[in-house]
């Protein structure tokens, strides 16, 4: 199965960005409006399932720029965007695992002399 999880960097034209964490929820919207599927889609069309998929994420998730009434549609929104980037998510760090801790000695990087 494809990823289904993925976080989105969106950039404006201010140079802001905020990220967000599409899921199925959010391709399955790209899926149903497109008329095709996630996969071919990656092939095809890989920027228009990006932003549309940042975009359907934004809007669940409450995080899209305010306008003055309702909610900022699709073609507004686009027009604010100069680009959406697939961002790659970090492991969890374990506290109890020394390999994964940021603390300590161990963690700080060594400079040449």
């Amino acid at each position: 199965m494809a990823i289904t999880r993925q976080t989105y960097r969106v950039w404006y034209d201010d140079d802001s960005f905020v990220d967000v964490r599409g899921d199925q929820r959010d391709i399955a919207a790209f899926e149903r409006a497109a008329g095709v599927g996630i996969k071919k889609a990656q092939d095809t069309m890989t920027v228009v399932a990006l932003r549309h998929i940042a975009y359907r994420a934004l809007l669940r998730t409450g995080k899209l720029p305010p306008v003055a009434k309702g909610v900022m549609s699709p073609e507004q929104w686009d027009a604010l965007v100069i680009e959406v980037e697939p961002v790659a998510d970090e492991e969890p760090v374990d506290p109890t695992n020394e390999a994964d801790s940021t603390t300590g000695p161990s963690a700080s990087p060594s400079t040449p002399d």
